[in-house]
């Protein structure tokens, strides 16, 4: 996949779309790509360091993303004009303050901005928070938080926090906290912290911590961890031995 922001610089024009993908742009704009001389196009990528969307626009990192450049391509040129159309793509698809609702496409939450997305995708981080449902994809950095409802998906690393209901899915890295419930799916590594309520399946990792095993919720721990379920039907599977072993809430109390 294309970094973001990715954008397509033509002759007289550039190009970019709700998305980073290269190809996206060139089909959505009805672009040729190559003619009988060559590349017409130059595919472009502007980062921002770290991945922080908050700095300065002239410090993110301008690159192309190609070997071939067509015959009218100037270095200098080029990247001033991709940095102008730049200004317009981080207006679109980047927020840093306010409450916004987005649709589908890529976008990006940061600061203390709050989005409620259906389709989006959505990566957020500082303290960004994220309510994302339907088929929404979300990436969660720093503190950043994240409600995930229906069949989304959430990756979390470093001190973010999610919540998932529904079929949602969840990756949780570092200190990474979730809660999940319903028949959400959770995986959790290094430190990361998970409730999981109803049917909830969680799989955990590294010093990963399953606080509560609740109802019918289900998880498999790969660390000698001390998990105990957490209702009548919660069950726990510990998969450290030779053998998997499992309890359920009757037996952790001894009954």
């Amino acid at each position: 996949m294309c970094e973001f922001a990715s954008l397509v610089v033509a002759k007289k024009s550039v190009h970019w779309c709700m998305e980073d993908s290269h190809e996206k742009i060139i089909e959505e704009h009805n672009l040729t790509a190559d003619g009988v001389r060559g590349p017409n196009i130059v595919r472009v990528e502007i980062v921002p360091p770290d991945r922080d969307p908050s700095r300065p626009l002239d410090e993110w990192i301008y690159r192309i993303d190609q070997d071939l450049l067509p015959n009218w391509h100037d270095a200098e040129d080029t990247e001033r004009r991709a940095r102008g159309a730049l200004i317009d793509l981080v207006a679109a698809r980047v927020f840093l303050t306010g409450e916004h609702e987005v649709g589908p496409g890529y976008f990006v939450a940061a600061g203390d901005a709050r989005l409620a997305s259906g389709s989006a995708s959505v990566r957020a981080s500082g303290s960004a928070s994220v309510e994302a449902s339907g088929s929404a994809s979300v990436e969660a950095y720093g503190s950043a938080s994240v409600r995930a409802s229906g069949s989304a998906s959430v990756e979390a690393s470093s001190s973010a926090s999610v919540r998932a209901h529904g079929s949602a899915s969840v990756e949780a890295y570092g200190s990474a906290s979730v809660e999940a419930y319903d028949s959400a799916s959770v995986e959790a590594y290094g430190s990361a912290s998970v409730e999981a309520y109803g049917s909830a399946s969680v799989r955990a990792y590294g010093s990963a911590s399953v606080r509560a095993c609740k109802d019918h919720a289900t998880c498999r721990h790969y660390n000698p961890q001390d998990c105990k379920p957490d209702g009548p039907f919660a069950v726990m599977i510990d998969c450290t031995g030779a053998r998997a072993a499992c309890s359920i809430a009757a037996e952790a109390e001894g009954a």
